[in-house]
């Protein structure tokens, strides 16, 4: 009987023995007592911010649809552009309010062959050259870039003074180019150049009158 209980115990602290080793070899000792700086937490993970997108999310109830620009946008990136404006002394020039002159949309619309009307905006993203959106810096605090643009009031409508008769014509939308300190898509605040509205013309043709009798 003895003997057979000595066998147990015996197993039994092999058994211990090669378990505790087993833990020994696989647990790092020495980075935990000494380096904890790889070690990464699920939790720690989890509270990592999540990457900004410096592509603009367009959407039609915060930009009129077929807009080239847009003041308000669901995910401008501020703090992004906060730090990169620390050092604002090269962008000092690009920052500052156009001018509007007021006194052309106060006559009467009589006077225009397309009535457009005169608007100071503040554009956080605009559709540049290669017809991508980007986002613009308007920061507030004096690193603004107020663009005057003249916006179509009735665009597609009949040009007024010009003979219907005559001619086919169409009120429609004219664009330039306007450079402006942009977000680059990694990260980085350069120029670009983006299209925004600046006129209403008028697009007109005569009309071919066909005459069967010669």
């Amino acid at each position: 009987m003895c003997y057979y209980y000595s066998m147990a115990v015996f197993i039994i602290v092999i058994f211990l023995q090669v378990q505790f080793t087993r833990t020994y070899k696989v647990i790092p000792i020495r980075r935990l007592r000494n380096d904890t700086s790889d070690i990464i937490f699920p939790d720690a993970m989890e509270e990592e911010e999540a990457p900004i997108s410096l592509v603009p999310k367009i959407t039609s109830y915060r930009c009129q649809d077929g807009s080239t620009f847009c003041e308000h946008t669901d995910a401008y990136p501020f703090k992004l552009v906060e730090n990169n404006l620390r050092n604002e002394e090269p962008y000092k020039y690009l920052f500052g309010i156009d001018d509007v002159d007021s006194m052309s949309d106060r006559l009467s619309e009589d006077e225009f062959v397309c009535a457009g009307k005169s608007l100071l905006i503040f554009p956080k993203a605009a559709v540049n050259k290669k017809n991508q959106w980007k986002y613009i810096v308007n920061q507030g605090g004096g690193r603004e870039q107020g663009i005057r643009v003249k916006v179509c009031q009735r665009e597609g409508s009949a040009c007024k003074l010009l003979s219907r008769d005559v001619y086919k014509t169409s009120c429609k939308q004219e664009y330039a180019y306007r450079r402006l300190l942009s977000i680059s898509y990694d990260g980085t605040l350069e120029t670009d150049s983006f299209r925004l509205p600046v006129a209403c013309g008028c697009s007109y043709k005569p009309r071919i009158f066909w005459n069967p009798s010669g």
